[in-house]
């Protein structure tokens, strides 16, 4: 009966001359492999994005600096990786990565080498800002929980869940999840203010409201669901809706729908599943909720 207060942010990363290496170094390209899974599950699937795991692993080392990121565009976790690093650092370098990879690897996290000792075409920092911009947001004192990982039930969540690459540099964008609109406020300032630190602009937008103000007026509705849920032997809960839904068209004229959970696991990801069990249970219940309504 109720779904997130939804918004994005998008901070402009803007490439400068990267400055020359102080050292001899050497090029290393990596794949990135992500956890990809639903803001819905994000916790019990172990939710783990590349943007994240780049922050983490690259934290204060002086042995190596970013040349590019870059977000695959059909999987939203994943992406490819160019380095320099030290002469001699590269498996220390590669060590660090697996220290925030190997907890998720049985959920198909990895990191692969894919090249080495290739001519750097890039010469710009923007990857250099990007790794900054993450790691000043990661830093405690953000709002709690901070990322989908962490977040379950009512809470709400800030997910840095891609960098594309623009003309100037990089575009990195924020999912901003809450329940209540003040704690929606509160996370978009949060990525405001991170960006604001290092001289970056940040455009933010809503894009969804919480139906439960709305819906809250119509308390038939649930009602009716559980009845026929118990006609038909389906156990019910009653849980957030931990994304949006397509209803606000209707309530928006005042039409009262809800949504009705059907049952499939892992939803919006690569795993995602039923059964015909499940979807049989469904139907019965669907008829008997068709059956109170009409009569």
């Amino acid at each position: 009966m109720e779904n997130f207060e939804a918004a994005r942010a998008r901070v402009t990363v803007v490439g400068r001359p990267l400055a020359p290496a102080p050292r001899p170094r050497q090029s290393l390209r990596l794949g990135l492999i992500g956890v990809n899974t639903h803001g819905a599950t994000a916790k019990s699937e172990g939710y783990l994005n590349s943007t994240v795991v780049f922050a983490r692993a690259l934290a204060e080392r002086t042995d190596v600096a970013p040349l590019s990121f870059v977000t695959d565009p059909l999987l939203e976790g994943n992406a490819v990786v160019e380095l320099l690093v030290d002469e001699g650092a590269e498996g220390a370098v590669l060590e660090a990565f697996e220290r925030v990879i190997g907890p998720a690897r049985r959920r198909g996290a990895d990191v692969r080498v894919l090249a080495r000792g290739f001519d750097v075409q890039r010469t710009s920092d923007a990857a250099c800002q990007l790794l900054s911009l993450l790691q000043t947001f990661l830093a405690p004192g953000g709002p709690a929980p901070l990322l989908a990982e962490d977040s379950d039930d009512r809470q709400g969540y800030s997910n840095p869940h891609r960098a594309l690459p623009t003309d100037a540099g990089l575009a990195v964008d924020f999912r901003l999840r809450d329940f209540d609109e003040a704690a929606l406020a509160a996370r978009t300032r949060h990525v405001e203010q991170c960006a604001g630190r290092l001289g970056l602009t940040v455009e933010s937008a809503r894009q969804y409201v919480n139906m439960g103000p709305v819906l809250a007026r119509f308390p038939e509705l649930p009602r009716l669901a559980e009845d026929a849920a118990r006609a038909a032997g389906v156990p019910t809960h009653r849980r957030p809706i931990r994304g949006g839904t397509g209803v606000d068209p209707f309530l928006a004229v005042g039409v009262p729908v809800a949504n009705l959970g059907t049952g499939y696991f892992a939803p919006e990801s690569e795993k995602e599943l039923t059964s015909k069990q499940n979807i049989a249970r469904h139907v019965v219940w669907l008829a008997h909720l068709v059956q109170r309504i009409a009569g």
